[in-house]
């Protein structure tokens, strides 16, 4: 028997397109491969800004899950997000349920996830040339 750790590859895509004055829709492709396994998620946020500048918005989103095993490709599972964004800091909860008609265990119960990101700037970020479109 052998034990073989295959190489992992991901790529992540994320745009952020304003669509008007108070609203920003941001679509997202993230997608990872080990060996024969992948996975690939794709879907949306849409931040709407509230009152000042940019110092405070709701994000809502959903997304799509599918992998790829030994059965081939498929969907896995679904995605929702509600969050309020503070300052640079994202606070956010969602809720995955399951689609895959063959994860009979779990009966397709979902689960909520809390999370919290940071998006703003650092006195650093000057030091890393990114570029902007």
């Amino acid at each position: 028997m052998t034990n073989t750790l295959y190489r992992r590859y991901s790529a992540y895509v994320n745009f952020r397109i304003p669509t008007g004055i108070n609203t920003e829709v941001s679509p997202r492709l993230y997608y990872t491969q080990q060996g024969p396994h992948a996975m690939l998620q794709a879907g949306s946020n849409v931040r709407l800004l509230t009152g000042d500048a940019a110092a405070s918005a709701i994000h809502l989103g959903g997304w799509v899950r599918g992998v790829k095993n030994q059965d081939g490709f498929g969907p896995e599972s679904l995605t929702a997000l509600v969050g309020l964004e503070i300052s640079g800091f994202l606070f956010g909860l969602s809720y995955d349920v399951g689609v895959n008609p063959q994860e009979v265990s779990s009966r397709h119960r979902g689960a909520f996830e809390l999370s919290v990101s940071y998006t703003g700037q650092s006195e650093d970020d000057e030091a890393v040339p990114c570029p902007r479109f």
